[in-house]
C-alpha cells in the first residue's frame, strides 16, 4: 500500500518533469517560429 504511493508520487514528479521540458521545447520553437516569420 505505502509502496504504492511512493511510486505514484514518483511517476507524477517525472510526469511533471517532463511536462516542464516539453513546455519550454514547445515555447521556444514557437518564439523561434514567430521570429522567423516576422523577419526579427
Amino acid at each position: 500500500m505505502n509502496f504504492k504511493k511512493k511510486t505514484k508520487q514518483k511517476i507524477k514528479k517525472i510526469l511533471l518533469k517532463i511536462a516542464e521540458i516539453l513546455i519550454n521545447l514547445i515555447t521556444t520553437i514557437i518564439i523561434e517560429w514567430l521570429k522567423m516569420k516576422l523577419g526579427i
